[in-house]
């Protein structure tokens, strides 16, 4: 029997590549996941839109309402309107107030100082010097003379 020969083994290569089918399959599969990737960001990028419309619609509502406070606010506080409302409390206007001053102002004071006013006349003690200023005005100058 040693004449007989032994069978031969066919060696079995196994493929390295896959198979059309598969590459087609797992090429769809992917093609797929892209194309639901897409539509879920394109949703997200939408839904992010319009909620920068609302927030900017909000806004310009807050700023216009702003603006009209700030008008009112405007209207309530003018001159004439105070006016009206310090006159309808009872208030009205006042005379000035001077205060008589006991020493001389230092000089950086008294160039300041309005035109009409002259402190130098003021003397403590002298009851004219106060009730001129006092009646709405400088003392007049024949009275500081004296």
């Amino acid at each position: 029997m040693s004449s007989q020969s032994s069978p031969v083994l066919l060696k079995y290569k196994k493929r390295t590549t896959p198979s059309a089918g598969i590459v087609v399959a797992v090429l769809v599969t992917l093609l797929i996941l892209f194309l639901w990737l897409h539509f879920i960001l394109a949703q997200k990028i939408e839904s992010a839109g319009r909620e920068i419309q609302l927030k900017t619609e909000q806004l310009h509502e807050i700023e216009r309402h702003n603006h009209e406070l700030r008008r009112q606010i405007s209207i309530a506080g003018s001159q004439e309107l105070m006016a009206q409302r310090g006159e309808d409390l009872d208030y009205h206007p006042q005379r000035p107030v001077y205060l008589l001053v006991e020493q001389p102002l230092p000089p950086t004071a008294q160039t300041s100082r309005p035109s009409g006013l002259d402190l130098a006349g003021i003397v403590p003690g002298d009851t004219r010097a106060a009730s001129g200023l006092a009646g709405g005005g400088p003392v007049a100058e024949s009275e500081q003379g004296e």
